[in-house]
């Protein structure tokens, strides 16, 4: 009992402390006093949804086609094509030509004596003749000469003067010589040399046999110009005129054409010795002798 009261006296001596150390009394008021709001409580929090990607759209027949505007193309330019352009070859320039020098010519004409393969005794001296034509653009200048070129010399001097001849007319040029005194055949050539040393024109030649020879008759029945060539152990070319020809030459098989009856020919192999006869040559349609 004792310590229930002392429990109260206590209580009621720390009220007085706590109004007393207030400084006031609080009046009590006669209105209800204003009720505090009721505290709703805040809604729950409702997280978002996962964003899901929408399905790509996959267009179908169905789908209603967006009008397009129409498109009006440009006209294009038309392309005209050009020709292909064909390159030009270059075009070597032509050489300058070089004026050709007016110079002096010489043609063979004829052997006046002296035939290829005329018999001449060893040792035995003759003069050969040839008849040259002045030819070219202009005559032979004066110191114009005949020289030994190549072959046998024959104990011929090394050239002769030439005559002068205007341009176009012939000259007969004789060389005198000594046949050699050992049996055989013998040729030497010639030629036209002028004042400066330089050679020109046709290059001719004499030919002889010393050798022992046969002589036979050519009876040119033709009536007209015989051309016999024989070869064999010597080499002959025979100029026969109308008639009865007497010609000489090394015996032995030869080989032969002859010409003429305006251009006919005849080849065959005749051999020629001291029985030979008469060798006759006539024209027939069959051209035999």
């Amino acid at each position: 009992m004792r310590s229930c009261l002392s429990l109260t006296l206590g209580l009621l001596v720390l009220f007085g402390l706590l109004v007393g150390g207030c400084g006031q009394l609080i009046p009590a008021r006669s209105e209800a006093p204003t009720p505090y709001p009721t505290y709703t409580s805040l809604p729950t929090y409702t997280p978002y949804p996962t964003f899901t990607p929408p399905p790509t759209l996959t267009p179908t027949s169905a789908s209603t086609a967006t009008a397009t505007p129409t498109f009006t193309p440009t006209p294009t330019a038309t392309h005209t094509p050009q020709p292909t352009r064909t390159s030009t070859p270059t075009v070597a320039p032509s050489p300058t030509r070089t004026p050709t020098p007016c110079l002096p010519n010489a043609d063979f004409v004829a052997d006046v004596t002296i035939p290829d393969g005329t018999y001449v005794e060893p040792g035995g001296s003759f003069t050969k003749t040839w008849r040259v034509r002045s030819s070219g653009c202009r005559p032979w200048p004066a110191g114009t000469t005949w020289v030994f070129v190549s072959g046998h010399q024959m104990s011929a001097p090394n050239s002769v003067v030439v005559p002068d001849t205007p341009l176009g007319g012939t000259a007969d040029i004789a060389v005198g010589m000594v046949a050699p005194d050992v049996p055989g055949a013998y040729r030497g050539v010639w030629q036209m040399r002028g004042p400066d040393g330089r050679l020109f024109g046709a290059q001719v030649w004499v030919m002889i046999d010393t050798r022992l020879t046969v002589q036979i008759l050519i009876r040119n029945d033709t009536s007209g110009t015989l051309y016999l060539s024989l070869s064999g152990p010597a080499t002959y070319n025979f100029t026969l005129g109308p008639g009865n020809q007497n010609i000489r030459v090394v015996p032995g098989t030869y080989s032969y054409t002859g010409r003429g009856c305006g251009g006919a020919t005849k080849s065959g192999t005749e051999v020629i010795s001291w029985l030979t006869g008469d060798w006759r040559w006539w024209c027939s349609s069959l051209w035999s002798p």
